[in-house]
């Protein structure tokens, strides 16, 4: 990927960053731009070629020279609270075959997660986005970077991880480390939004909202602020933020003025699939283009489908049905089998929470001896069997009864029905054991998990539920990070605005420690703080 690289430091829609050493010493973040799957067919779709970031070195160039103009407006908007990874430069990758832009190294971390040793401490994701991301996004609308709120995280739940709390700084200074796009700002978690602020933005700026500046207003602001920047930054500095402004106006008409076809033509020639004579004679022939372009994507579509089909057939050849199946019967008779798949996924997700850097090598440690003294009850073996029955359901869903569709065995009208209801029906049948064998022994009924796993989507969180309810006290702290790990998850999988350290797993990961209170005080409970009022800039 990159001979100079020491460590992938993180992978977005917009691209892969590596931690590298450029020519003079200096750690750097090399942000490398590449466009796949969805995100490849949205850019496809709205701008016809995949980002612009990947092979038009203009758009590269005006990525670096907002970096810069913007890092001295917020040092003037947000002294103390935030600072701009900056831009150094930018260069054709020939083994990515992309282009990548080199910045500033920030030796930070995300927001913590709220867990069973922290839960008293501040809330880091809420000061985020009070205290920074609000702010940023009122200064960015009235400076013209309309473009810069979706990485800002105005209704683009995924921002939040576009931020790091910087080490080398006092506490509560964050570092703002992506500013470049991976989608066009078209689809918020707040439709309202999309209609008040983001198509009417699109409107006056001639197209969807991709990174753009009003250039206009930019300079209305700086001349209008003039001398509160000169007197915070220096004459010199607000001199050459007014070159680079000029700078940057070529630079974004350049590559947001081309027409679609022109922009995927030159796609194609970047990535050396055209000649300059074919690229100028499908320029004249813009049908003739789209014609050979679906006809390659459908070929690529086919080729992609047919390798796909051959690696699952080869998985299937290559299974040890003889050891499935002696795990099968363990699974179903021995219960010590069960308990140890369980602590087997619990301890492979402390594992994961400590290579975050959301448990420090103590706190796991802890919770890795709970785990071989606890059982929280019989909930974490009945947990793991909940874990453990997915593939199974995931295999009768989308293979099993889709094989019967095709056999005529079964109507079109049960793929939907198995999509919705199977995996209800498989967490049903074990709880409901669990429960007559509970009520049998005069044991403790399960029966929030019964009626959570009736659920479907949620029902994997029928025993955290349970957990919820039954383990309240504080030294309880292995059945807790089940908790809070199971609702986090939960915001990681959420499509389009889920993932790792973005607002949605937060919003989530708060969750269990809401339900612990109500549990522990039904009726005066201290209101949580919402990171969702007011999302509008």
């Amino acid at each position: 990927m990159d001979e100079n690289a020491t460590a992938i430091l993180g992978q977005g829609r917009s691209g892969v960053v590596l931690r590298c050493h450029d020519g003079q010493g200096r750690d750097i973040a090399r942000k490398i731009f590449h466009c796949a799957g969805v995100t490849k067919l949205v850019h496809y779709i709205v701008f016809g070629a995949p980002n612009p970031y990947m092979w038009c070195e203009h758009a590269v160039r005006s990525a670096a020279l907002r970096r810069q103009i913007l890092s001295d407006l917020v040092e003037t908007w947000l002294t103390g609270k935030l600072r701009i990874a900056a831009a150094w430069e930018w260069h054709w990758n020939a083994q990515m075959g992309a282009y990548a832009l080199d910045t500033e190294w920030i030796d930070g971390r995300h927001a913590s997660l709220l867990q069973p040793f922290n839960e008293d401490r501040n809330d880091e994701a809420y000061d985020l986005y009070r205290n920074v991301m609000r702010p940023l996004q009122r200064h960015l609308v009235q400076a013209g970077f309309d473009g810069l709120l979706w990485q800002a995280g105005c209704g683009n739940p995924v921002a939040l991880n576009n931020f790091l709390i910087d080490r080398k700084r006092p506490a509560g200074h964050w570092a703002w480390i992506d500013l470049e796009s991976g989608v066009p700002a078209l689809f918020p978690a707040n439709p309202l939004q999309l209609l008040q602020f983001y198509l009417p933005k699109s409107w006056r700026h001639g197209g969807p909202l991709f990174d753009d500046v009003d250039i206009a207003k930019l300079r209305c602001y700086v001349e209008t602020h003039k001398e509160s920047l000169e007197s915070h930054l220096g004459q010199d500095r607000v001199r050459t933020m007014v070159q680079r402004i000029e700078e940057l106006a070529g630079c974004q008409n350049r590559w947001r003025m081309p027409r679609r076809v022109d922009r995927s033509i030159q796609f194609a020639s970047r990535q050396g699939r055209l000649t300059p004579a074919e690229a100028k004679w499908y320029a004249r022939h813009p049908t003739v283009w789209y014609r050979r372009e679906l006809t390659r994507a459908l070929r690529n579509a086919l080729r992609k489908g047919i390798t796909r089909a051959g690696k699952i057939v080869q998985w299937f050849i290559r299974l040890d049905y003889s050891r499935v199946s002696r795990n099968l019967r363990d699974f179903l008779v021995s219960q010590q089998f069960r308990a140890t798949l369980a602590r087997g996924y619990v301890t492979r997700r402390i594992d994961h929470w400590e290579q975050r850097g959301q448990l420090n090598q103590g706190e796991a440690a802890l919770l890795r001896d709970h785990l071989d003294h606890e059982e929280s009850g019989s909930y974490l073996t009945d947990f793991g069997v909940h874990i453990t029955i997915k593939p199974l359901v995931k295999v009768t869903t989308y293979v099993f009864v889709p094989f019967l569709v095709g056999a005529e065995v079964l109507a079109v009208g049960w793929i939907p029905f198995a999509i919705i209801f199977c995996g209800a029906t498989a967490r049903t049948l074990y709880t409901g054991g669990r429960l007559i064998q509970s009520l049998l022994l005069g044991q403790e009924r399960p029966w929030i998990a019964f009626v959570a796993g009736l659920l479907p989507m949620i029902g994997n969180l029928a025993y955290p539920l349970q957990l919820a309810y039954a383990s309240t006290s504080q030294d309880h702290q292995l059945a807790q990070f089940i908790l809070y790990d199971s609702f986090s998850q939960t915001g990681q999988k959420l499509p389009i605005w889920g993932g790792c350290d973005t607002l949605t797993e937060h919003h989530m990961n708060r969750l269990p420690k809401v339900l612990m209170r109500l549990r522990r005080n039904p009726v005066n409970i201290e209101a949580e703080p919402s990171c969702t009022d007011g999302d509008r800039p």
